[in-house]
């Protein structure tokens, strides 16, 4: 279980890295990419595997509030 609660807050603390100014400011360039900024298609990017990452880990169970941990929200 620890190892699950570990790929919970590694996976929380990329997505906080990747969204934050040094990494933002990279992509931020004047040229668009499919008629958009790469600095939108960054931050959607990265917002979209965050969110398919949670959800492989909440669909593989034991994430927090559980019920087969016995934890209830």
């Amino acid at each position: 279980m620890a190892k699950k609660n570990k790929l919970w807050g590694l996976l929380g603390g990329l997505a906080f890295l990747l969204l934050n100014y040094p990494l933002l400011h990279i992509a931020n360039t004047e040229i668009l990419v499919a008629g958009m900024p790469p600095v939108a298609l960054y931050v959607f990017s990265v917002w979209l595997l965050a969110i398919a990452g949670l959800f492989s880990l909440a669909r593989q169970g034991g994430g927090a509030g559980d019920p087969k941990n016995g934890e209830h929200s």
